[in-house]
């Protein structure tokens, strides 16, 4: 397990201390783990508009111990949920657990895809974050 936010808030789009606060309500939860990795991803893989915001947000990453998390297979969750908000908002029945058989049957076709990649690039097994 590691760290992707509270809320899922963009850097890009709320105030400095904003994103700070989410990180550090997530943080509050996630440090209890016993297996609790030290990366983050940025939500929306922003990082903060403007050099001034990412200077004020990853010091206080790193003061908390955080490298950042690279993506490194992609699970198309944000393509399956933005059809389902686009079904919601024209009032389509939505089926949840189909639904979640799909995400899942997505993310372990994205997961044997990019583990035979970089057995064929790099002849060794990966350790994957999606």
């Amino acid at each position: 397990m590691a760290h992707h936010s509270h809320n899922h808030l963009s850097a890009k789009k709320v105030e400095t201390q904003a994103y700070l606060n989410d990180f550090n309500k997530a943080y509050s939860i996630l440090h209890t783990y016993d297996r609790m990795l030290k990366f983050n991803r940025h939500p929306y893989l922003h990082f903060g508009q403007g050099s001034n915001k990412r200077k004020a947000i990853a010091p206080h990453l790193q003061s908390k111990g955080y490298e950042f998390g690279y993506i490194t297979a992609d699970n198309y969750d944000w393509f399956i949920n933005s059809k389902l908000i686009n079904a919601q908002a024209i009032g389509l029945a939505v089926d949840y657990e189909k639904l979640g058989q799909l995400y899942v049957d997505t993310l372990m076709k994205s997961i044997k895809f990019y583990d035979h990649l970089a057995l064929k690039m790099f002849a060794q097994i990966c350790i994957f974050i999606a």
